[in-house]
């Protein structure tokens, strides 16, 4: 991968369990201490570049994909 990721994008993939486990998104975004938008753009680019997936659950999870495991 080429492009660089902000460092809120990192952190996130940093925080997924590297098992494939899910993490809810509120959950996520507190432990980190990312404002909501901030969380959201940077979980956006990170489904869009195919490193994590959306799970299930009312409020939302995130998982890493096999891409994401192998960074």
């Amino acid at each position: 991968m080429t492009e660089k990721l902000p460092a809120e994008a990192l952190e996130i993939i940093e925080a997924l369990p590297a098992d494939g486990s899910t993490l809810g998104n509120g959950r996520l975004r507190e432990q980190l201490g990312h404002r909501p938008n901030v969380y959201r753009d940077a979980a956006v680019r990170l489904k869009d570049l195919g490193l994590v997936m959306a799970g299930r659950g009312r409020g939302g999870t995130l998982a890493l994909s096999d891409r994401g495991q192998q960074l």
